[in-house]
């Protein structure tokens, strides 16, 4: 079965329509071109990149007789593929969390010295949740957010993903790293969840109007403790 490059991202953010994902996935055990197009398509995967790079012929099929070497190699290669099929599996996020991932490897781009140039205003951050607050359709303000512990409240500002406005609030922690708070219109399960993507731990969760990812460069228990006291406060 042929599938074009759009599939091939569509199946990377979770989009692709489950029939077809599963033939690819079944099509992956057999087309070793396929499994390298697909990795190819997901330049955030650099662990599966690396996998299908180490892939080499078991030292036993070199020295077998030329007539089995070949199926020798066919096997260590198809097993390599399955395995990296798998892998690939894993690093997909489920359905619904394209955003997430891409938040993700977008907060990777941010360093300590980057927020540290950052120099809030009483006012520029009143005008920066006005206006996330006017395209999300939200009613927390700077008040909200200003006073949580191991947290200094930065910025706020819009972004964008698949043509649909994203906010995007930037704290710094008590060592200066950046965290995230990125939020989407649409609601979504109330429940915390945990995850990692682009090397980040995330914790997420929603409301009956709203996603929530809580984003950046330390512990699970870290963001699962903020995630827990700016719920109810957005």
């Amino acid at each position: 079965m042929k599938y074009d490059d759009a599939e091939l991202t569509a199946f990377h953010e979770g989009t692709l329509d489950p029939e077809r994902a599963k033939a690819l996935l079944r099509d992956l055990e057999r087309d070793e071109t396929l499994a390298r197009r697909l990795m190819a398509a997901d330049p955030a995967a650099p662990i599966v990149q690396d996998a299908f790079a180490r892939i080499a012929v078991p030292d036993s099929a070199r020295i077998m007789p030329p007539a089995r070497t070949g199926l020798w190699r066919v096997c260590a290669v198809a097993a390599s593929i399955g395995a990296a099929a798998v892998m690939i599996w894993s690093f997909l996020p489920p359905p619904g969390e394209a955003w997430h991932r891409q938040v993700s490897a977008y907060q990777v781009l941010y360093t300590p010295q980057t927020i540290a140039m950052i120099e809030p205003t009483e006012a520029g951050l009143a005008e920066q949740f006005a206006a996330l607050n006017q395209a999300l359709s939200t009613g927390f303000g700077v008040d909200a957010l200003s006073d949580i512990e191991g947290l200094d409240l930065l910025r706020a500002q819009l972004l964008g993903f698949e043509g649909a406005p994203l906010g995007q609030i930037v704290f710094a922690d008590a060592q200066g790293r950046p965290i995230a708070l990125c939020l989407m219109a649409g609601g979504s399960e109330a429940g915390f969840t945990q995850a990692a993507f682009s090397g980040l731990n995330t914790v997420s969760w929603g409301s009956a109007t709203h996603g929530f990812l809580l984003v950046g460069p330390v512990s699970q228990q870290e963001l699962h403790g903020w995630a827990k006291v700016l719920q109810p406060r957005v």
